[in-house]
């Protein structure tokens, strides 16, 4: 009888601990998940990266992140590389628990892009280079012992940004250019590997400066374009496919412009020879003659 109690006793006792332990991470979630995505995006991006808050709803696996800020490398003038009011998240929170946490949908409200240009590249460029490549290597390497498993994967269905703008700071002269909304679907790295946090950052980042390049162009000097893209390029993978395309239509707006050049001599050459022509004309010939 007293080992029924004792066992009975000890049953209770650890169910007690476990609602208890489950009650302090729902009143605690909050700040565990902000925590956690700014240690994560601080550790990734290798600059600060701070949220002013994160609203977890486990049932209706939403998120909500608010006020989310991205440093600028140290040696750039501007304070912030990316600021955004708020993001919204949907997805099954229960499997954040495995081994591949499903996103169902990421929609990214109103974020600033500052690109401020510097010598050895941009510092959007600077900051990607800390995310690393996803390009394919030519010899895949063995991940470290400590580093293996130490990120989770993602599954992201759907991403999408809305109401963006670029800020191109160039010395002490800023400009806005309003971007265009972006949709990503079916999230993947491009050498295959599985999604993790420092990806859907990398592509976001990689996707709105592909943005700001296109549009930025005959609003900010040709030359911060040119250099945004040849970084972009050397960075390869997703950022460079970004920006191929890109260059290849720079190009044929260049050889069209040339062309166009061509005709219109040739149009004043054929309007010359008509002049020549008329009685007005060919008065004036006579004259120098």
């Amino acid at each position: 009888m007293k080992i029924k109690k004792t066992i009975l006793w000890g049953l209770g006792a650890l169910i007690g601990l476990v609602l208890v332990g489950l009650i302090g991470a729902f009143v605690y979630i909050d700040r565990i998940a902000e925590a956690g995505l700014e240690k994560g995006g601080t550790a990734a991006l290798k600059v600060e990266t701070l949220a002013e808050g994160v609203d977890v709803s486990p049932f209706r696996g939403k998120v909500a992140v608010e006020g989310l800020s991205i440093a600028n490398p140290e040696r750039f003038v501007s304070e912030k590389l990316f600021t955004c009011g708020l993001i919204r998240v949907d997805a099954d929170i229960w499997s954040f628990l495995g081994d591949e946490a499903h996103v169902r949908e990421i929609v990214i409200e109103s974020p600033k892009l500052t690109i401020e240009p510097g010598r050895g590249g941009s510092n959007v460029t600077a900051v990607l280079k800390n995310l690393g490549s996803d390009a394919k290597p030519e010899a895949p390497a063995e991940p470290e012992p400590d580093e293996a498993g130490s990120e989770m994967a993602f599954r992201v269905d759907r991403i999408a940004v809305t109401g963006a703008v670029a800020r191109f700071q160039i010395k002490n002269v800023g400009q806005n250019v309003p971007l265009p909304d972006i949709e990503l679907v079916n999230i993947s790295n491009a050498d295959g590997t599985p999604v993790m946090l420092r990806d859907i950052i990398r592509q976001v980042i990689a996707q709105m400066t592909a943005a700001a390049a296109r549009e930025g162009r005959g609003i900010v000097p040709d030359a911060t374009i040119k250099g945004l893209v040849t970084d972009m390029k050397e960075l390869g993978g997703t950022a460079a496919g970004l920006v191929r395309g890109l260059g290849e239509r720079a190009k044929d707006l260049g050889e069209g412009a040339k062309d166009l050049g061509k005709k219109a001599i040739d149009v004043g050459g054929k309007v010359k020879e008509i002049g020549k022509l008329l009685p007005l004309g060919r008065k004036k010939e006579e004259e120098k003659e």
